[in-house]
């Protein structure tokens, strides 16, 4: 839980106020990106609250762009659960007039939003186009995500080799290899090819073998019981 029911909506206002006061810095972001998860799982009724004060529907703030963003955010986020329909245009406002950050974050919540209405061909370009992005977090985020809409399309085989070369692409980084190794053998799995899911197990558990992702692909994929061979004396 991120707060008691009752605390939600001080702590939200709180965060509001202090992006309505403070322009911009790196508590900023930080503030932005608590106010964000605290209002959109609060839910939608309380995130459409903000999103109208930002957009001056409601009152008469004037919203900083920082918090507009943070806002927008909050309630396309609480939207796409219930209504990723409605979700869209709403990130698709912060795309368009948002600060750098807010957009990647818009992006992010795009595909989510596609995921959840299982409007693949949209999530996978979406994610096709992160995996193109310089910074390394979005890079890999949108790798991964291509990955995940294939598989979740009803191509696994297809998604298997979109987590390999996600797993080569990031090979230093652990969380993001480690877990393209895992999803790429359940992918193989799923398509029916035991022998390469067995060579991206084999992989992970060498590159990582500490891993949390090299301990639930021991789970998922034990190695076969050996039998010694009958002395034919």
């Amino acid at each position: 839980m991120l707060a008691e029911l009752d605390d939600i909506p001080a702590m939200a206002e709180q965060a509001w106020t202090y992006l309505n006061h403070h322009p911009a810095g790196a508590r900023v972001e930080q503030v932005s990106e608590r106010f964000r998860a605290v209002v959109s799982a609060a839910g939608a009724e309380l995130a459409l609250g903000y999103y109208r004060r930002a957009t001056g529907v409601q009152g008469s703030e004037k919203a900083t762009p920082a918090a507009a963003d943070a806002a927008r955010l909050a309630y396309g986020e609480a939207l796409i659960a219930a209504d990723p329909g409605a979700a869209e245009p709403v990130l698709l406002e912060v795309v368009e007039e948002g600060g750098d950050d807010a957009r990647i974050a818009a992006y992010l919540l795009l595909g989510r939003t596609y995921e959840t209405a299982e409007d693949w061909p949209r999530a996978i370009s979406l994610y096709r186009g992160l995996a193109l992005a310089d910074d390394i977090e979005v890079a890999s985020r949108g790798a991964l995500g291509v990955g995940r809409a294939m598989a979740a399309s009803g191509e696994p085989a297809e998604a298997a080799e979109e987590y390999g070369a996600a797993a080569i692409r990031f090979a230093d980084n652990e969380d993001v290899a480690g877990e393209a190794w895992l999803r790429g053998a359940e992918a193989w799995r799923d398509a029916g090819d035991h022998d390469a899911a067995a060579r991206f197990v084999t992989q992970l558990q060498e590159r990582f073998p500490d891993s949390t992702w090299a301990a639930q692909a021991a789970e998922q994929f034990p190695e076969p019981e050996s039998h010694p061979e009958p002395d034919p004396s």
